[in-house]
């Protein structure tokens, strides 16, 4: 097996410590990337649960994943105006995660000259080997795509609109100097290991979330907060993918 680099540190790698707190504002994030992510977005408005509730958006999951899908997680993210960087994160990539469908809701207007990703169309049907799952970078080459017929979708919009997308296509992160960004992302998934979902500290309260076991967020809402869960039992591994170097952590 081919010896690698230690896998630490987030977007081009596959540990994301930012997942294990309410509010992140780590050196990584904010001093490099000038981003803020706010785990627990849900608690801020009853009106982002009835949006991940809607009709269309779980019919569009269930038939994307081909299962009953249910809300992996629900997270604000604040990009500060900043120069481009020369980061895996704001490079050609895709996301180290189980199949999932995932929300970008715009909370601010996009135009073409502010901070927005870039999607490659039709790379969610590529296929990555293990190495794209120990780093994650991606090449046209890799995901078979002829660069002479690039087929490209930029998020740039207004306050409101939204876009839904596999993350495990090809995209990459625009940055800019133009504006303060902020969008929700809200994670669709079929996968049956809850412990990857990071729950809210209002996921206990049946007046934002109802009680119906059918409802998208009814898994989400009886999670312990991941945060909490990992206060008194430090991960080292996040999810599937972080053990993968390790086939003795996952082949039974």
């Amino acid at each position: 097996m081919t010896d690698h680099a230690p896998i630490t540190g987030r977007g081009g790698w596959i540990t994301r410590p930012h997942a294990d707190e309410d509010f992140t504002a780590n050196p990584v994030e904010l001093f490099f990337n000038l981003a803020f992510v706010f785990n627990n977005t849900v608690v801020l408005s009853p009106d982002l649960a009835e949006i991940c509730r809607h009709p269309d958006l779980v019919e569009t999951a269930n038939h994307y994943l081909g299962r009953p899908a249910h809300i992996k997680c629900v997270y604000g993210m604040r990009y500060l105006p900043k120069e481009q960087p020369d980061s895996h994160q704001f490079g050609w990539h895709h996301d180290i995660e189980d199949r999932m469908l995932k929300v970008m809701l715009l909370l601010t207007d996009v135009p073409m000259d502010d901070q927005y990703m870039t999607y490659v169309s039709g790379t969610q049907t590529a296929f990555h080997p293990y190495s794209c799952f120990l780093r994650n970078p991606l090449s046209f080459e890799q995901v078979g795509v002829d660069t002479e017929a690039v087929r490209t979708v930029d998020t740039i919009g207004r306050a409101g609109d939204m876009f839904l997308f596999d993350t495990n296509g090809m995209h990459r992160g625009r940055r800019s100097l133009s504006a303060v960004h902020d969008a929700v992302f809200i994670e669709f998934t079929a996968d049956g290991n809850h412990d990857n979902g990071r729950g809210s500290t209002l996921g206990v309260s049946t007046l934002w979330f109802g009680t119906n076991a059918d409802d998208p967020l009814h898994i989400f809402r009886n999670l312990v907060p991941k945060w909490d869960r990992r206060a008194d039992n430090p991960r080292t591994q996040t999810t599937w993918a972080e053990s993968l170097p390790d086939p003795e952590a996952w082949i039974r």
